[in-house]
C-alpha cells in the first residue's frame, strides 16, 4: 500500500499503539525457559522466536508509518509544515483582454496580449505583471502588419509580417525581442533575392531563422525556398549578419558571432 494513504489523527495513532502493543505481547518473558514445565519449553522458545522474526519485519514498517504519519501530518495541516490552505494562497485573477488586442499569447497563470498605439505594449494580463514596450518597426507604424509570436526561454519573441499584395506572401517580415529587458527591439529576418511564383510574389529566398544557444539569442541563414538549394549557399550580406543577437541602445543588433554549439536549438516559431 502507498504510505500517502495512512493518515494521520486520533484513529491511526491507536492503530499504531495496537500494532506496537502486538508485538511487545508476541516476546516471552526473559527466563521463560527457567518457569515452563517440561514439555513446553520448546513452545515458549517458538514463541519468543516467532516474536523475534516478527519484530525483525514489523519494527521496520512501524518506522515506515510513523514517518508516513509524520509526513502526512504535515499534509494535513497538523505539524509544523502545513502548507497554506486555499483561503491563505493568493489567488491570482486575469484581466480581461482589450479591445483590439493586435496579438494574444497563451501562458500560465495569464495570458499575454500586444497592444498598439504609440509604442506597442507587450504584457501579461494579470496585476502587476511583466509589461514590455516598444516602437514597431517602421513598416508596421500604420497597423497594417500581421502579428505572431511564442513564449519560450529567451522571453517572448514577437513576428512581424509586412503585408504584400492581395493572396500574395508578406513584402518583409521583422522579429522583436525584449531578451531579458523592459523595451522591445527589432531586426529584419528576410534578406536578399526575392522570388516569384505563377506571376506572384513568393517573398525572400533565405532569410535569418531564430534559434537558442544557451541563453542567447542567435540568427542563423535559412532557405526558405527551394529556389536556395541551386543558389551555392546564402548570399554573402546575410551571413555578414548572421550570429548571437542582443538588444543594445535599444536596437536588437548582432553582438557576436554565432557560437557553433552543437546543443543549440530551433526556436519553436512560426514564420511566414
Amino acid at each position: 500500500m502507498p504510505l500517502r494513504y495512512f493518515r494521520t489523527g486520533p484513529s491511526g495513532q491507536a492503530a499504531l499503539g495496537r500494532l506496537l502493543r502486538g508485538i511487545g505481547r508476541d516476546r516471552a518473558p526473559e527466563g521463560s525457559e527457567e518457569r515452563c514445565p517440561e514439555g513446553q519449553v520448546r513452545e515458549a522458545r517458538a514463541r519468543t522466536c516467532d516474536g523475534a522474526a516478527a519484530r525483525s519485519v514489523v519494527a521496520p514498517l512501524a518506522c515506515l508509518l510513523v514517518a508516513a504519519c509524520t509526513s502526512q501530518s504535515a499534509v494535513h495541516g497538523e505539524g509544523p509544515g502545513r502548507p497554506e490552505s486555499p483561503e491563505d494562497a493568493v489567488s491570482i485573477r486575469c484581466e480581461e483582454a482589450p479591445a483590439g488586442a493586435l496579438l494574444d499569447l497563451d501562458a500560465t497563470p495569464c495570458p499575454w496580449v500586444l497592444v498598439g498605439g504609440e509604442e506597442l505594449q507587450l504584457r501579461a494580463l494579470q496585476a502587476d505583471g511583466p509589461r514590455l514596450h516598444g516602437a514597431p518597426p517602421e513598416p508596421c507604424e500604420r497597423g497594417e502588419c500581421r502579428w505572431d509570436g511564442a513564449l519560450g526561454p529567451l522571453g517572448p519573441l514577437l513576428i512581424a509580417a509586412v503585408p504584400g499584395g492581395e493572396g500574395e506572401s508578406p513584402r518583409d517580415v521583422w522579429l522583436g525581442a525584449a531578451l531579458g529587458g523592459e523595451r522591445l527591439a527589432f531586426t529584419r529576418l528576410w534578406w536578399g533575392e526575392t522570388s516569384r511564383v505563377d506571376r506572384t510574389d513568393a517573398g525572400a529566398i533565405w532569410e535569418l531563422a531564430p534559434w537558442r544557444c544557451g541563453e542567447r539569442l542567435v540568427l542563423r541563414p535559412h532557405g526558405r525556398l527551394p529556389e536556395a538549394a541551386a543558389l551555392g549557399g546564402p548570399p554573402p550580406g546575410l551571413v555578414a549578419i548572421a550570429g548571437a543577437y542582443a538588444v543594445v541602445d535599444g536596437e536588437l543588433q548582432r553582438s557576436g558571432d554565432d557560437p557553433g554549439d552543437p546543443a543549440c536549438e530551433r526556436i519553436p516559431i512560426d514564420l511566414p
